[in-house]
């Protein structure tokens, strides 16, 4: 279905040529090395954790930390995953209306802040006076959690040449992927050995805190399209 619907869409774009292609370098490691994907991935696994315990953790944590029969959790499980969905496209799409093709990529920081502030919300849930109201407060956490990897890896993939977006994208996925395997053991220990979910959802939500605020505050690294402009411009 992909296919059939990108075809002759001109989404198989030239490669860059010149200095904007070596600027970044050409192996694996040198590029993740480089500032633009080097402070996505940090944003990424930042929020990763959080999004973890929201979208694989709930069922528990509603069983365990807050005694409901587990044939009673089952519409509480609906809303992370959903506003999950509803944070990443609604905030993509947020973004891509600000978007100018004539004018260089920006990195969007109101954006995400106002997802790391829904992200971070998380660490609010042990005030939760009711399990409606944690799980909310859960929701609201996956909604800020989509919408920081949609923005960390739109502006990355804006600014690596064409020919090297498919890495850096993995890189990022990688990154997510790399955070939950450690996390998960961690939030098990926490939990075994606290009896408690507090502290390990204080930490996950302040967690997303000092990884955006770095995203926000990293020199905004040239997109593709001014370093395409250098390389035409070269003789």
């Amino acid at each position: 279905m992909w296919l059939a619907v990108t075809r002759g869409r001109g989404l198989d774009r030239p490669a860059v040529e010149g200095p904007a292609q070596g600027a970044l370098g050409t192996s694996a490691l040198r590029l993740l090395a480089t500032p633009p994907v080097l402070r996505a991935v940090l944003a990424v696994a930042g929020s990763a954790p959080a999004l973890l315990f929201v979208l694989n953790w709930t069922s528990k944590y509603l069983v365990d930390g807050w005694h409901l029969p587990k044939e009673t959790i089952g519409n509480y499980l609906v809303a992370a995953p959903l506003l999950f969905d509803l944070g990443a496209v609604g905030f993509g799409y947020w973004a891509s209306r600000r978007e100018d093709a004539s004018s260089p990529r920006r990195t969007h920081r109101d954006l995400v802040l106002v997802a790391m502030t829904l992200a971070a919300s998380l660490a609010l849930a042990p005030l939760a006076p009711s399990p409606a109201f944690a799980i909310a407060l859960c929701a609201a956490s996956a909604c800020g959690g989509g919408g920081l990897y949609v923005l960390a890896t739109s502006d990355m993939l804006a600014r690596v040449p064409i020919e090297r977006t498919s890495t850096a994208g993995g890189m990022t996925a990688g990154a997510q992927s790399l955070a939950h395997i450690l996390a998960s053991p961690l939030i098990g220990s926490s939990v075994d050995a606290t009896h408690s979910y507090d502290a390990t959802l204080l930490v996950l939500g302040l967690l997303v805190v000092p990884t955006s605020l770095a995203f926000v505050a990293w020199p905004m690294p040239p997109d593709r399209t001014k370093l395409a402009g250098c390389a035409s411009s070269t003789p």
